[in-house]
């Protein structure tokens, strides 16, 4: 990859609209958050960690907006100030590398075959 370009923005701004009008020229290949389960097992399990009334909240729900009530925002400074040395059980991991690749299978063939790298 010569030149490598990074789109990002938040929910709802025009990027999947910008994504589309650039992948119509056959050079430029794109993806969108291939990785997306990641973040969602992170901030789930940062969450499930520091607000026992969330535990109903599952790995692979949307990520939120965190500004419509006190403790969505409580919920996203904490997860801003953890870090991110999470150890997921082996449970966890193995449904992590499952969502990711069903979604890479539908979308990111491409990259399914590195699924295993992740630890």
């Amino acid at each position: 990859m010569k030149h490598p370009l990074f789109l990002c923005g938040p929910a709802n701004c025009g990027t999947n609209l910008v994504k589309a009008i650039l992948g119509t020229n056959e050079k430029i290949h794109l993806e969108s958050e291939p990785f997306i389960p990641i973040f969602q097992f992170l901030r789930t399990s940062i969450i499930k960690k520091h607000f026992k009334k969330s535990t109903n909240l599952k790995y692979d729900e949307p990520l939120f907006e965190y500004y419509f009530s006190k403790e969505q925002i409580a919920q996203m400074s904490t997860i801003q100030k953890s870090n991110l040395n999470i150890k997921f059980e082996k449970k966890k991991i193995k449904l992590l590398k499952k969502k990711i690749k069903n979604k890479k299978k539908i979308y990111f063939t491409n990259l399914i075959k590195n699924i295993n790298l992740i630890k």
